[in-house]
């Protein structure tokens, strides 16, 4: 009783491994334990061959890898360097008068009258003025000064400037930044006329000095 009760207790044992490897795709090896367990059981073997099973979890395809191809030119649009010869370069750009570098050449025309004009920047403020090169100092009057944000006190106004209309009190400022188009300088002295009295704004020798300048012809040419 015990040896057919440990019998049947193996029979079911390899029984389950054997529907385990069929269930899994191996009929090979469910076909050979199934053997067994008819040997146990005093019988021929019956488990007829047949078509392999699907297995329970499929493993799924591996991802395909898309590899990016650059695209390729249409026939005729290349242009290819000649062999031996390597790519001309692309030409650099002229210097322009324009860039920030406070550096160039101004060249100035005189008027009919023989005055040099141009627009100055005076601590941010526009003006036009005369380039006046027999004038020791930037002059410029009262009402000018204000607008750059420079308001000198009564007590200031302890010079006397000689002008073609006789004399007058001026102030000193300093103005902080100058410039002339490209040509930049700082710390420039300038005359500042009485409450008052016009005076034409002047670019003189306190700005032009710290300039090269070349005057000729009818041109000034200043260089920095």
């Amino acid at each position: 009783m015990v040896d057919s009760t440990v019998k049947s207790a193996g029979v079911l044992a390899v029984l389950g491994v054997m529907a385990a490897s069929y269930l899994s795709g191996n009929p090979d090896k469910a076909k050979e334990l199934m053997a067994l367990a008819d040997s146990w059981m005093g019988r021929a073997p019956t488990l007829a061959a047949g078509p392999k099973p699907e297995p329970l979890f499929p493993t799924a395809p591996p991802p395909q890898r898309r590899i990016a191809m650059a695209p390729q030119a249409a026939p005729g649009d290349e242009d290819p360097a000649p062999q031996g010869v390597a790519p001309k370069a692309a030409a650099p750009k002229p210097a322009s008068y324009s860039q920030s570098t406070g550096f160039g050449d101004i060249v100035l025309l005189a008027d009919s009258g023989g005055q040099f004009h141009s627009d100055v920047t005076l601590d941010g403020v526009a003006f036009p003025m005369i380039v006046d090169t027999g004038a020791t100092y930037v002059s410029i009057s009262y009402d000018d000064a204000v607008r750059a944000y420079h308001v000198p006190l009564p007590a200031e106004f302890k010079y006397t400037a000689h002008t073609a209309n006789g004399d007058t009190k001026v102030a000193m400022v300093i103005l902080k930044e100058v410039r002339m188009q490209t040509l930049t300088v700082r710390d420039v002295p300038a005359l500042v006329s009485s409450p008052g009295v016009q005076t034409p704004p002047l670019l003189g020798m306190s700005f032009l000095k710290k300039l090269k300048m070349t005057a000729e012809g009818g041109r000034l040419v200043l260089h920095q």
